[in-house]
């Protein structure tokens, strides 16, 4: 029971860093009106919740390669290289990698640490 609950935790604290990452990057790259403008249209268009990003991050980059073309793989490395360093993992760029294959091998590695 103790090791699920603990599993419980770890998979929180990721998605929290992960929603943390996700908010830096965008404010980053856009600023922070375009970046609530995205949240907007995500919502809206989407129906995809800022807070449902870490469940669904397949979900976020289809919609953001709607909304951004080729642009959306840009922010989704910026992503994946942060929350590799949040993590003290290093990150490698991997041809026709998906973003959201590569987040759950993070969070794998995140939950095996």
């Amino acid at each position: 029971m103790i090791p699920l609950r603990l599993e419980m935790i770890k998979e929180e604290k990721f998605r929290k860093e992960l929603l943390d990452v996700v908010d830096e990057s965008m404010t980053e790259v856009f600023g922070e009106d375009a970046t609530k403008l995205i949240y907007t249209f995500l919502e809206k268009e989407h129906h995809l919740r800022k807070e449902e990003i870490p469940r669904k991050p397949k979900e976020f980059s289809v919609a953001l390669g709607k909304m951004l073309g080729s642009g959306a793989q840009v922010i989704e490395r910026k992503i994946l290289e942060k929350t590799c360093s949040k993590f003290g993992l290093k990150y490698r760029q991997k041809e026709n990698y998906r973003f959201a294959d590569s987040l759950s091998k993070l969070k794998k590695n995140f939950k095996t640490a």
